[in-house]
């Protein structure tokens, strides 16, 4: 997911509505006739994984200081093709990927888990308690879809 449009700080589903727009309209040239038409096409799901992974470009342009704030919770229905009737499209956020470094090729990485609603940051050889943070070096987010037993 490319962050072309966002310049500060947004919540993550901001960022999923700019890269996955539900109606996109393009142009496009008859090759007999040679007229344009415009066309309407449309995202839709056709099967919804358990489980989402969404990564974030951080390296082009100013990307890097951009703070995405991920929903704990999203909702892909209006994504969802209406064959899908009766799946569930709500997913919780459960793990991040966070990336500290200015380049591709130099950095750390590390990771915050949510396990039993708390937050863990696993850091190397070190495990701690977090609060979730660091959202202008996020750039993995796993989400895993809510069953609809819960």
């Amino acid at each position: 997911m490319y962050l072309d449009n966002i310049h500060q700080r947004c919540e993550f589903k901001k960022v999923i509505e700019e890269n996955l727009p539900p109606y996109n309209t393009i142009e496009m040239e008859c090759l007999k006739c040679k007229n344009i038409m415009k066309l309407t096409e449309e995202t839709k799901l056709v099967k919804l994984p358990e489980i989402l992974i969404f990564t974030i470009e951080r390296f082009l342009g100013g990307t890097n200081k951009v703070d995405i704030i991920p929903n704990d919770i999203i909702d892909l229905q209006e994504y969802a093709d209406p064959n899908l009737n009766g799946v569930e499209t709500l997913y919780e956020l459960f793990a991040i990927n966070i990336r500290f470094g200015s380049t591709k090729n130099w950095g750390h990485e590390i990771c915050q888990i949510k396990i039993n609603g708390y937050w863990y940051e696993f850091n190397d050889s070190s495990t701690s308690f977090k609060k979730r943070d660091y959202f202008n070096c996020s750039y993995g987010l796993y989400y895993k879809r809510i069953s609809s037993d819960s």
